[in-house]
């Protein structure tokens, strides 16, 4: 891709977007998402490992930084959520600390219709 001149400027590369987008996904579908996370770290570039939902609460971060939290759904029952990393001494983080409530009717169309 270094060379294809359809991709030497920024102008180019926007013109051919489309083209440079299929290739990259070619070339990321050659790896799994944890070959090209090794790769990354090994270059020495920030990264952070890719995961499925089933993959989220076996990273050993999550339970290091405490940032799983379960919350009862009313439909679903018991459901792990992932908070926020950081913690503000003294304040009670509430957005994960209760259950998890369905949101009325009214406030979904009013989302919707701002879409």
């Amino acid at each position: 891709m270094a060379d294809d001149p359809r991709f030497a400027s920024i102008a180019l590369r926007r013109q051919n977007k489309q083209a440079l987008n299929e290739l990259i996904a070619e070339a990321l579908r050659a790896r799994t998402s944890r070959e090209w996370f090794e790769i990354m770290v090994a270059e020495g570039l920030p990264c952070g490992p890719v995961y499925d939902i089933s993959e989220v609460f076996a990273d050993p971060q999550v339970e290091t930084l405490r940032i799983k939290r379960s919350v009862n759904h009313p439909k679903l029952g018991e459901i792990d959520l992932v908070r926020a990393t950081l913690r503000n001494v003294g304040l009670r983080p509430r957005d994960t600390d209760r259950d998890a409530r369905p949101r009325p009717a009214h406030r979904r169309d009013i989302a919707i219709s701002r879409i």
